[in-house]
């Protein structure tokens, strides 16, 4: 299309910014907790120090609901979301801060891995132990780093961004074609802009709309290009954000593109859309949080456990789950 497509022009096209929002949203509204594991009971663990980071308070400036939003949407987007883990004298986790994407890479030195962070506003480059960075990564490669969706989607958001562009020209003139202006002499170099300008001054824009032109000397108005219709405008936009869902493995009509759907009902195809689209990045979240908040005496006795509180979404076909309770009452 033409469209230079990066990490901020891709947030301007409509149906990428809905779906990174979408899948950012809904991590970030799910409780991650924290429990006690005694055998197949398990009961919340207030008292440890990751239910606190993770369920009210990583650090003093946010949320959990903005820290879990913002480092899912760097996943998203850009394939990883960092964030290094403070901790006290005794080693437990104090506070969970955000780290810059594009300055964070991870790199494996002697068989150790490590995080290099380029420091903020210098050429300071800081390591990091792994077991400080938290790291949500989508699909990728060497295992180390996802890959940047917008850069592997850029076609797509290009050709989105390209079609809108397309339909503000087309709006701006009017909604109509392009037109020619003959004259049967041949005009004056110094004459031919002067006219261009005048005829784009009274027909251009919507506020034109259905003004009337004068042609004097034999001048004639001639249409060159097709209509929208003709060129399916609106047809290729629907292709489009199809495109752009398949990316993000989202239904297309979360995107706004309501066309078709893949299941029977809109209730299973948003049942899809949790087990299939948003259930990956919750299991990214709880195992990173497993492995970089617990100590290594809880992950060996499998102790405690860091888990999302699904039972909201799981609810989501209403209709299955009332005959489920009839049969199991009934039984």
């Amino acid at each position: 299309s033409g469209v230079e497509v990066t990490r901020e022009t891709a947030l301007t096209y409509g149906p990428w910014w809905s779906g990174v929002t979408l899948l950012a949203n809904d991590v970030g509204k799910l409780p991650l907790l924290t429990y006690r594991l005694a055998g197949a009971i398990k009961t919340r663990a207030p008292d440890l120090p990751s239910w606190r980071l993770l369920r009210r308070r990583p650090n003093e400036y946010q949320t959990a609901f903005d820290f879990k939003r913002q480092l899912t949407g760097h996943a998203i987007g850009g394939g990883n979301g960092y964030a290094y883990v403070m901790r006290d004298g005794a080693a437990r986790p104090m506070e969970l801060l955000p780290l810059d994407p594009g300055a964070t890479t991870p790199v494996r030195v002697d068989g150790k891995l490590w995080y290099v962070l380029r420091v903020p506003g210098s050429n300071e480059d800081r390591k990091l132990p792994a077991d400080d960075v938290i790291h949500i990564k989508g699909f990728g490669f060497d295992g180390l780093m996802g890959y940047n969706v917008v850069q592997k989607a850029r076609e797509s958001v290009g050709l989105g961004l390209g079609q809108r562009k397309y339909a503000s020209t087309y709006f701006k003139n009017n909604a109509r074609p392009s037109v020619v202006l003959e004259t049967p002499n041949k005009m004056k170099p110094e004459a031919v802009p002067v006219l261009r300008d005048m005829w784009n001054q009274m027909h251009a824009g919507l506020d034109n709309a259905h003004r009337t032109a004068v042609l004097d000397g034999g001048m004639t108005a001639k249409i060159l290009s097709f209509s929208a219709s003709d060129s399916q405008l609106i047809e290729a936009q629907q292709f489009t954000v199809r495109d752009v869902a398949n990316f993000l493995r989202v239904p297309p009509h979360k995107l706004g593109d309501p066309t078709r759907t893949a299941y029977a009902s809109l209730e299973q195809e948003n049942l899809a859309y949790l087990m299939e689209a948003l259930d990956p990045w919750l299991i990214a979240w709880e195992e990173e949080c497993y492995l970089k908040l617990l100590t290594e005496e809880e992950q060996a006795s499998e102790s405690v456990l860091i888990e999302f509180h699904r039972q909201e979404l799981l609810r989501a076909d209403r209709g299955a789950m009332a005959n489920y309770n009839r049969a199991a009452l009934g039984g």
